[in-house]
């Protein structure tokens, strides 16, 4: 929650010191990141726009997708915006390619 004071977006674990009542399925759904299904979902019930990935933080075998994120530039409604190892930040896109949340 503190690193939310640098950028000011929405993030999906509330702003208090209470979880918001769909902490626990969105969490669940951002475990299967970056598949695609996930990020629909999320992007529907949050209308979510980054995702901060912490390379060095990842198992094996989650790292291997992610790294072909990056290699592709993005992918599956996602556009690598900024990569600074061992942090990657996408930008969520919908099916058209527009970047972020529309109105």
């Amino acid at each position: 929650m503190m690193a939310s004071l640098d950028h000011g977006h929405p993030i999906l674990n509330g702003y208090d010191g209470y979880w918001p009542k769909e902490f626990r399925a969105r969490m669940n759904l951002a475990q299967t990141m970056p598949d695609s299904d996930s990020l629909d979902q999320l992007r529907e019930e949050t209308s979510l726009r980054w995702i901060l990935v912490e390379m060095n933080l990842l198992p094996p075998a989650k790292k291997f997708r992610w790294n072909r994120l990056l290699e592709d530039g993005g992918g599956a409604g996602l556009r690598l915006a900024i990569y600074e190892p061992p942090r990657a930040l996408f930008e969520v896109i919908d099916q058209a390619g527009i970047y972020g949340p529309q109105p």
